[in-house]
């Protein structure tokens, strides 16, 4: 594992679901995952390759979102907003357990745990974008899925974040072949800067011959 530097965003995207099958790469597509606990950073760094990188961002979790959105009536600021960790009175219960409930504990853990993961993947076959970041790696076959894809994993490391919740999908810290780890300590601005002058040596790990920034 590489140690690197510093950054956070927001999501979503998501289509129909397919037999989980590798797809083909796309020319010189650059794929990159992004782990880390949350609040860590990895929205912010998503959405920082997007605007200045012209990255598609996909976020497992999306389909989630919607049908929670769906299901228990949850507005968008309860599921992409500031208000995930805010108790909703009517089911005694925040977003974000809402979320780790179906999407973790019934569906990945009850149905099938690579899910998420095939909706992506049915996605990704089809999705002409050249440079692609998923912002929510969580679970090992998630690392495993972006790796068989071609793409390298980023773990967003925030040395002032205390680690509170012991649910499984937030066990990030215990993921192996992570390929970099980048150092969130600086303004928002700053760790841009800062990731931007490590982006080139990051995606040259790759097999393409060459990325432009």
């Amino acid at each position: 594992m590489k140690t690197d530097e510093h950054i956070e965003t927001t999501g979503r995207p998501a289509e129909k679901m397919d037999t989980l099958q590798e797809g083909p790469m796309v020319g010189d597509r650059i794929l990159i995952g992004l782990t880390g606990a949350k609040y860590s950073g990895k929205d912010t760094l998503a959405d920082h390759l997007c605007q200045s990188h012209g990255f598609v961002k996909y976020a497992l979790a999306d389909p989630l979102k919607e049908a929670c959105k769906s299901l228990f009536g949850l507005r968008d600021e309860q599921l992409w907003g500031d208000l995930k960790e805010e108790r909703d009175m009517r089911y005694d219960k925040t977003p974000r357990q809402l979320l780790q409930i179906l999407g973790t504990d019934c569906i990945r853990q009850k149905v099938r745990d690579d899910f998420w993961i095939a909706r992506w993947q049915a996605w990704l076959n089809t999705a002409p974008h050249t440079r692609v970041v998923v912002s929510d790696v969580r679970f090992q076959n998630e690392v495993r899925a972006i790796h068989d894809n071609g793409g390298l994993v980023l773990r967003i490391e925030r040395p002032c974040l205390q680690r509170s919740d012991a649910h499984v999908s937030e066990q990030t810290h215990t993921l192996g072949g992570i390929d970099h780890t980048i150092l969130n300590d600086l303004a928002a601005a700053d760790m841009h800067r800062r990731f931007d002058a490590l982006f080139p040596r990051i995606v040259s790990d790759l097999s393409h011959d060459e990325v432009a920034a």
